[in-house]
């Protein structure tokens, strides 16, 4: 979508299948490389999306340190992660995530790294309910293979 507005993006991507599924889908900028491996110019970028991401890492507080060396000093973070502990299941464990977040939380590891949150809310608050019964509840009742 950002490309198809005419904004000039780059995709990092660690894995390579993921490399190559997001070439399929038409991406024109794919590196498929870790963040330290890519070696960008500290200060290149003005802005920086983790849709998904910072949920799969175990350090997320020097992870997000390297991501804000990466920032100009007025570029912006945008994040997206799944939502409230409360909510954990299988899906969670096979996707290879380390943890949900409440706001507060998320706000507080991007304040420590010297990010100043200017906006935080709860995306897909309709889905909590659905998330809770098909996802939560049966792997709170030993059903590891709930969807």
């Amino acid at each position: 979508m950002l490309e198809g507005l005419g904004l000039q993006t780059v995709m990092l991507e660690p894995e390579r299948n993921g490399a190559l599924f997001a070439r399929k889908r038409g991406l024109q900028h794919v590196a498929c490389a870790s963040l330290e491996s890519a070696r960008f110019i500290p200060g290149s970028f003005g802005s920086i999306g983790l849709f998904d991401v910072l949920e799969h890492i175990e350090d997320q507080a020097s992870f997000l340190a390297r991501v804000a060396h990466l920032l100009r000093s007025t570029g912006r973070l945008y994040l997206s992660v799944p939502a409230y502990r409360g909510l954990w299941s299988a899906a969670d464990e096979r996707s290879g995530h380390f943890r949900r977040y409440r706001l507060k939380e998320l706000e507080a590891v991007v304040g420590k790294v010297g990010l100043e949150p200017l906006f935080s809310t709860y995306v897909f608050s309709a889905l909590v309910l659905p998330v809770w019964a098909f996802r939560h509840l049966p792997y709170r009742l030993g059903q590891k293979k709930a969807a």
